[in-house]
């Protein structure tokens, strides 16, 4: 389709809800996030090699096992600018700008599933030496996001309800990986800060569900949830699973 006939469409579209639009309300919103990413399992068998991003060493299956990437979730936080456009009968649309700050650690684990057999146990995995650190799986996203949202008013406007959905763009990260060199014959490992955005989704989207309250005029306490659609990880480093955040907000707003 002409891109003249699409934007002449959208006007169209759009139009009536300018026309109907009784008030325009601009809010400085800044929240607190936690993102909640499930827990994920993967099979291996016997005599395979698994080696595994931001795992340290090399890990020889020597039986049946699984292998676990969970993920330890930090607080974050999110500034943003949202314009909202009230409509008859209570209703509103919105949209706005942020930016998103994420926080968590990527963890893999070899998880044991031999049955012990008379006179000992089994081993299932043999690790060689590795570097160990803390720091290892470490990741820092920051998101400029764009949510679209439709929402009612209740309680003589004070409560209102919205549901819309977010594109995120990857604007800066850093991950703590470990990576592997070699160097006249020689492998050796490294743990890397690195802010190259390796293996990460650029464009991400989510739905998300919003309950604000207006305690005055000027001032509004909300409380957010979001589901990511998209993986956090390309489909190259979704070593286990396909990572996607539950990100729950609290925060509040002042309007301009």
């Amino acid at each position: 389709m002409d891109k003249k006939i699409l934007l002449f469409s959208l006007i169209l579209c759009i139009s009536p809800t300018i026309v109907n639009a009784q008030k325009i309300g601009l809010d400085v919103q800044v929240s607190a996030n936690y993102p909640v990413i499930p827990t994920y399992y993967k099979q291996v068998y016997s005599v395979k090699w698994a080696p595994v991003a931001n795992v340290s060493g090399v890990i020889v299956v020597d039986q049946s096992t699984k292998i676990r990437e969970k993920y330890q979730d930090n607080i974050g936080g999110k500034i943003g600018l949202n314009a909202s456009l009230d409509l008859k009968k209570n209703f509103f649309i919105s949209t706005g700008i942020g930016l998103n700050f994420i926080s968590f650690k990527r963890e893999f684990q070899y998880v044991d599933l031999a049955e012990p057999i008379p006179g000992g146990f089994s081993n299932t995995t043999i690790p060689s030496p590795g570097i160990f650190s803390s720091d290892i799986g470490k990741t820092f996203l920051l998101y400029t996001d764009i949510p679209v949202s439709a929402g009612v008013k209740l309680i003589k406007k004070q409560l209102s309800l919205n549901l819309g959905l977010t594109v995120s763009l990857l604007t800066f990260s850093q991950q703590y990986l470990v990576k592997q060199y070699n160097e006249f014959d020689v492998r050796y490992e490294k743990i890397v800060l690195d802010n190259t955005s390796e293996g990460l989704t650029k464009v991400s989207f989510s739905v998300h569900a919003e309950a604000a309250y207006r305690v005055k005029l000027k001032y509004s306490v909300f409380v957010r949830y979001s589901r990511q659609l998209s993986p956090i990880y390309k489909k190259d480093y979704q070593y286990v699973g396909k990572a996607k955040y539950n990100l729950i907000e609290l925060g509040a707003g002042y309007r301009l």
